[in-house]
Order: structure tokens, then C-alpha cells, then sequence
């Protein structure tokens, strides 16, 4: 089923995500195992609220805010602030999310998808040339 947003889809964010198999090293130590979860959807540029990381005069930072597509809700395994790849219009950034406040309306996530917000990050280098 799809959302009334899924016509913008406009971005794709990628976050790492543990693996729901555990992995073993050879001396039998539980490994990081992580994979790729990525979510399609829309966002949209916003006014930037107050930002306290990565506050630096090379980081161009867009506060942006969105619906979730495809999965329309994501996964309980994302906390607040992780840092994920994000493709938004052909352009590549690093999306740190922020998450919103959950809606009083119980099937506003499965009807719209669930709300995300973030922010687009770049690091820019001296000459205007970008890097992602």
C-alpha cells in the first residue's frame, strides 16, 4: 500500500542496522554485523532549528522534515542522532536523524508513513566543491 506522499519521493536515507544473526570471530567474540536499511522517501527543506553538532564553518548543515515511504515506519534499531548516507535529488550527504514527536493518531504512521527529520550534512571544501 502506498502513501499520499509516494508520488515526491525525492530521497533515499541508508542507515546501518545490526543483523538479526548474530556473528561469531574466530575466537567466539560476538562481531559487529552490520547491514544496509534504506528508506525511501520525501523531504523537504525547512527553517533550521537551532543545531549543536558539527557546528563548523566547513559543514553546511539543511534542516530538513519528511514522510517515510517505503518501509513507512523504520526500524526500532534507529536511535536519535545516528548519522546514515542519504541521496536527495542526486545529490550525496549524511542525514543525521532527529526524530519528531509521535502523533496522537494511531494510523497516521500506517496511512502517511511515519515523520522524519534530520539533517542534510556536507562538508565543504575551500572553492565551493562539496564532498558527501
Amino acid at each position: 500500500m502506498t502513501t499520499p506522499f509516494s508520488s515526491f519521493a525525492n530521497a533515499t536515507v541508508t542507515f546501518k542496522v545490526r543483523s538479526s544473526e548474530p556473528v561469531y570471530g574466530d575466537f567466539g567474540h560476538l562481531e559487529d554485523n552490520l547491514e544496509d536499511y534504506s528508506v525511501s522517501c520525501f523531504l523537504e527543506k525547512k527553517k533550521m532549528p537551532m543545531s549543536n553538532l558539527m557546528n563548523e564553518s566547513n559543514q553546511e548543515e539543511i534542516y530538513v522534515e519528511g514522510r517515510c515511504i517505503s518501509p513507512k515506519v523504520l526500524s526500532s534499531d534507529i536511535q536519535p542522532e545516528v548519522l546514515a548516507d542519504a541521496l536527495v535529488d542526486g545529490v550525496s550527504y549524511k542525514f543525521r536523524y532527529s526524530p519528531s514527536i509521535a502523533s496522537a493518531f494511531y494510523q497516521e504512521n500506517e496511512i502517511l508513513g511515519q515523520r522524519i527529520n534530520g539533517y542534510l550534512i556536507r562538508t565543504t571544501v575551500w572553492g565551493g566543491q562539496a564532498s558527501g
